[in-house]
């Protein structure tokens, strides 16, 4: 019918022209018509965002030569999925400096600059800068990583950074930009709970207002967030709020982390919250988690969004334990030493049933989330009645390419 309607337009359009030419004298003969096609509607613009959390490579930790020695092959279980992303999140949890540490405090990290290339190599280009190991190494370490940062970056391969900055307003920039051979404009922020003015602190009061302005200016708000409580899986009725805030106020995706484990993902108001994405690649081998029954999985979130909006969302489930292997039933899973392991089969299943059980306990007001496990993945779909919740997901979103407050003290954290 639109064609139609087209043609029927032109050839209007063409009957006027050729009446006024009839009313000049001595008209010169009309040129043969040409028949004009009806333009395309452009494709949909398409964004696959995989999104991970907590990165670390401290100096002088547990399996630094591991480490070292892998490189980017510390992401090889996850890297076929990071390659069907247009951008690839983590938060940076580390200064990448030769500077020496300038804090006293009992867990300080500290990372060569040679290991920020893993993550560039392995795939990940959105970066936040902003939590309580910021300024491990002082001024200098947050420059020098800054710099390296900026010498990484290339019209190749594009990077994009926030959170830090060494001057105040330059820490709380908000950076716009849009993905390669893409059309929807994105504006990114990080905030973390560093007391430092060179880190954009989570706790500002005017985080709404700064949200709000760059929804005016851009397609798509992410917000990075490093704040909660660590080792536990359910958010506080505070952090709900304030990511509820920060989703009113124009945010469509904030991507949390800091607890070290995974907390729920709820579909609210036209956004979604990670609350807390977990450990990704962290070289420690704590066992701090046993404290409060706490679990070490991970996970690679997924949102895709289509021309400027939310299309789906979802999670792949990972096991980042780094001393203690996964047992489910008969079957075992060995830990592999800040190798975040794709789950499969009664692995996945496991970690997805205790990540729907945490993300119902999510101190919410707000209509449900629906939840539905597919091939070993995690659906979550807009809001929806608990009887939904259960429905077998119509195709595997999050597999795809994506066609179909309160202030918390800052903690630290080996």
């Amino acid at each position: 019918m639109r064609s139609i309607f087209v043609a029927t337009l032109l050839c209007a359009f063409g009957a006027s022209a050729l009446a006024q030419e009839a009313a000049k004298p001595a008209p010169a003969a009309p040129a043969a018509s040409k028949k004009v096609k009806a333009a395309k509607p452009p494709a949909d613009d398409v964004i696959v965002i995989n999104a991970g959390g907590d990165v670390s490579y401290a100096n002088g930790w547990n399996g630094e030569d591991v480490c070292d020695k892998m490189g980017a092959e510390l992401f090889a279980s996850i890297r076929p999925l990071l390659a069907q992303g247009d951008l690839n999140f983590a938060n940076l949890e580390t200064p990448f400096t030769e500077a020496t540490p300038a804090v006293q405090k009992e867990f300080i990290i500290v990372s060569k600059p040679h290991r920020l290339k893993w993550l560039t190599d392995a795939g990940f280009n959105l970066f936040s800068n902003a939590n309580n190991h910021s300024m491990d190494a002082g001024k200098q370490g947050l420059e020098d990583t800054l710099a390296l940062l900026t010498s990484m970056n290339n019209e190749e391969r594009p990077l994009v950074w926030a959170g830090t900055g060494v001057t105040s307003d330059e820490a709380k920039e908000v950076k716009y930009f849009t993905p390669k051979g893409k059309r929807t404009k994105f504006a990114f922020m990080a905030l973390g709970n560093n007391g430092s003015n060179l880190v954009a602190s989570v706790y500002s009061k005017d985080v709404p207002e700064r949200i709000k302005a760059a929804a005016a200016s851009a397609d798509v708000v992410i917000v990075s967030s490093h704040h909660g409580k660590e080792y536990e899986h359910v958010p506080s009725p505070e952090t709900v709020r304030m990511y509820h805030g920060f989703i009113d106020a124009g945010a469509k995706i904030v991507f949390a982390h800091h607890p070290h484990v995974i907390q729920g993902v709820e579909r609210y108001n036209g956004g979604v919250i990670f609350y807390s994405l977990g450990n990704l690649s962290f070289n420690s081998k704590t066992k701090r988690h046993h404290e409060k029954g706490a679990k070490l999985y991970s996970m690679l979130g997924r949102v895709v969004v289509k021309n400027g909006q939310i299309d789906s969302v979802g999670a792949f489930p990972l096991y980042a334990n780094n001393t203690e292997p996964l047992v489910v039933g008969d079957e075992k899973l060995m830990p592999r030493h800040a190798q975040p392991q794709l789950l499969t089969g009664a692995f996945a299943n496991k970690v997805l049933e205790d990540l729907v059980t945490w993300s119902r306990k999510i101190p919410t007001k707000a209509p449900p989330t629906a939840y539905s496990n597919a091939l070993d993945s995690l659906v979550v779909g807009d809001s929806a009645p608990p009887a939904v919740a259960s429905a077998p997901a119509a195709s595997p979103a999050p597999a795809g390419t994506g066609t179909g407050t309160a202030q918390a003290a800052p903690t630290d954290t080996p």
